[in-house]
């Protein structure tokens, strides 16, 4: 399974949060697929 992104428990970096949250989710996505 993949790690919790660590920016996940930073609310105060949302605009960043929201950037890294797309590119966790392919990375996820990706993760789970091949796992």
């Amino acid at each position: 399974m993949c790690p919790s992104p660590p920016w996940f428990h930073h609310p105060e970096r949302r605009l960043l949060a929201g950037f890294l949250g797309l590119l966790w989710s392919v990375l996820a996505g990706g993760c789970a697929t091949t796992s």
